[in-house]
């Protein structure tokens, strides 16, 4: 289960995720990315769509974090590199 806010730093990126997503849904998107970082800026609507378990709400979930994370990272201009 989740800590508090304060803990953060030290969960695992799969757990982070699951708290948004149900855990077999990241567990494939880990198995198919690698990363959170690569699941952020690599798998498309389309992709995330076809996974059991994620519909367009969820979908948009997973957009809005990735945009959040280009703006923090656009802050410190170093966006990283985006291959489709």
């Amino acid at each position: 289960m989740m800590r508090n806010q304060a803990n953060l730093s030290g969960v695992a990126d799969e757990e982070l995720l699951a708290a948004i997503l149900e855990k077999s849904v990241v567990r494939e998107l880990m198995a198919q990315y690698g990363s959170i970082q690569e699941i952020l800026w690599q798998a498309s609507e389309q992709e995330l769509e076809k996974l059991k378990g994620i519909g367009a709400a969820k979908v948009r979930k997973i957009q809005c974090i990735a945009e959040i994370a280009k703006r923090v990272y656009r802050v410190n201009n170093v966006l990283p590199p985006v291959i489709k």
